[in-house]
């Protein structure tokens, strides 16, 4: 079997490493795959995940000659297909090459879950019933999350037949493993801003953090409009006003330069110093080489990441900056609804349980209620370090099996075939 993964400008660091891994994946159990990248002429140079992780791809043209050997494959995934702002012209190309040039069945892969982004990001063809009909299956998260209950609306509910749930492998190590003794009583949000990740939580609760001797820092925050609307991260939110100001934030020391803030540091962002913060306020980094985040990551106790959706509407359920934390060799911290509706696999099948149930973290409820109690079992995990090491050793055990590499490609084939 043979699979292509079709790509349209993919430099986001999600699609790009979801591409990395399904690819070595499929190549390690048999399956001849590789990575097609279209890109409009100003994105051609801006592939640094792959760079970053030496893997490779074929930079592909619109003629005869990449038609024909796309329509060599057994399957297509597309993961990622033209952002609404590319060129007219590069869009009715790679529209043309989907609907009248590729012959072989093509998986259709989107990562969104809401559908106002989904709308936001996509060309409006990718809502119409000529392109949906093309899809042989469609893989995504759950089955009545907004981005396939909109495809439902369009289609019906025969395509329900081709919906398979999603599954994020991950490829887990620990080349970055620190013994606790040279781990930084530090917790670090790890990745971009999203606000269903809930990045300000780690703002919000940084006083407690403080009392109890822990730094606080963000890692990963470049300049977009979900940045402006965290609370408290760009500007100063009034809490007796309930609104934004145009004032700087108060809690944050910046060294990302992309906002002029009175706060900003002044020196050179290097990912791999030490850096002490001793003022209570969340010290903030722009975004990373991959390899060098997870290094520096790999210096702190304790990451975080407080993704969770609203209705229980998680399915299989994988987050990669939540991966990125366990093979740093950090305990994760997350949101407790998240952990207690998402499933957990092992052997490629449902257990029964959630992450909640298999204590793959610690786990911070959405109001904040049991904040105190998060923040005390930081400490004594900290302070004994055989502890922390076994905490941190059965988080690897279970993500490293619910985001087995070789069962996921297993579930994806048969789920693809029937």
């Amino acid at each position: 079997m043979k699979v292509a993964i079709l790509v349209s400008n993919a430099s986001v660091t999600g699609i790009g490493l979801y591409n990395t891994l399904i690819c070595k994946a499929l190549n390690r159990n048999d399956i001849e795959s590789e990575i097609f990248v279209f890109s409009t002429t100003e994105a051609i140079n801006d592939f640094s995940f792959y760079k970053d992780t030496n893997t490779g791809y074929i930079m592909s043209s619109f003629n005869d000659e990449t038609y024909n050997t796309l329509n060599s494959y057994d399957y297509i995934f597309m993961t990622a297909t033209p952002h609404v702002s590319e060129g007219d012209e590069y869009k009715d190309k790679f529209f043309d090459m989907l609907l009248n040039k590729i012959t072989t069945k093509i998986i259709y892969i989107p990562h969104e879950r809401q559908i106002r982004g989904y709308k936001r990001a996509y060309d409006p063809r990718m809502l119409t019933p000529e392109v949906l009909n093309i899809w042989h299956k469609i893989v995504t998260f759950d089955i009545n999350a907004e981005v396939f209950t909109e495809f439902r609306k369009i289609m019906g509910d025969s395509i329900i037949d081709k919906f398979v749930e999603l599954e994020l492998p991950y490829e887990f190590n620990t080349n970055h493993w620190k013994p606790v003794s040279e781990k930084d009583k530090r917790i670090t949000y790890f990745g971009r801003v999203n606000r269903l990740k809930y990045p300000g939580t780690i703002i919000e609760i940084a006083p407690q953090l403080h009392e109890a001797g822990w730094q606080a820092e963000m890692r990963g925050i470049t300049r977009n409009i979900g940045v402006v609307a965290v609370k408290n991260l760009v500007y100063h939110w009034d809490e007796e006003t309930n609104k934004m100001t145009k004032e700087p934030s108060r809690r944050i020391l910046w060294f990302n330069k992309a906002y002029k803030q009175e706060h900003n540091i002044d020196k050179k962002v290097s990912y791999l110093e030490r850096y002490d913060n001793p003022t209570g306020k969340v010290l903030v980094f722009p975004a990373y080489n991959y390899n060098e985040g997870i290094e520096a990551l790999s210096h702190q106790a304790f990451g975080c990441d407080f993704f969770r959706l609203k209705g229980n509407i998680y399915g299989y359920c994988g987050e990669y900056a939540i991966f990125d934390m366990v093979t740093a060799g950090v305990i994760p911290v997350l949101d407790y609804d998240y952990a207690s509706n998402s499933p957990v696999r092992v052997n490629g099948k449902d257990t029964g349980k959630t992450i909640y149930d298999f204590g793959a973290g610690l786990f911070l409820k959405s109001d904040l209620s049991n904040v105190d109690e998060v923040i005390s079992e930081m400490t004594y995990l900290y302070e004994n370090p055989d502890e922390y090491e076994k905490k941190r050793q059965h988080c690897l055990n279970v993500f490293a099996e619910h985001a087995s590499m070789d069962n996921i490609v297993k579930n994806l084939i048969e789920a693809i075939q029937k």
